[in-house]
């Protein structure tokens, strides 16, 4: 978190913040999984591609990119749509957000 004076000090879980934390992730993985156990193979390959199309451009800063992903396990990142997008927006790369 920035302070006026421009310093910074970084923000972090207690221990019990962390299972908190981690039980909260794991509930929604949980939630997550269910529902797309429901889908074939190629419908998940279709969700993936929608979920690019429109979460990837969304990704044009730190700042959405952290709305966007408030919620997500960010072990997981690279191979993420909206993280992928944010990394093409970073780099100038129009062709690297997310929409193929």
């Amino acid at each position: 978190m920035r302070g006026s004076e421009g310093r910074a000090r970084p923000l972090r879980l207690t221990p019990e913040g962390e299972r908190v934390a981690a039980a909260a992730l794991e509930a929604r993985q949980a939630v997550v999984q269910r529902l797309v156990d429901r889908l074939t193979g190629e419908q998940r390959e279709q969700l993936v591609a929608i979920a690019g199309a429109l979460l990837g451009p969304e990704a044009r800063s730190e700042e959405t990119l952290a709305r966007l992903c408030r919620l997500c396990d960010r072990a997981r990142c690279p191979e993420c749509p909206v993280y992928e997008g944010w990394q093409g927006a970073c780099s100038g790369d129009a062709g690297a957000n997310g929409v193929r």
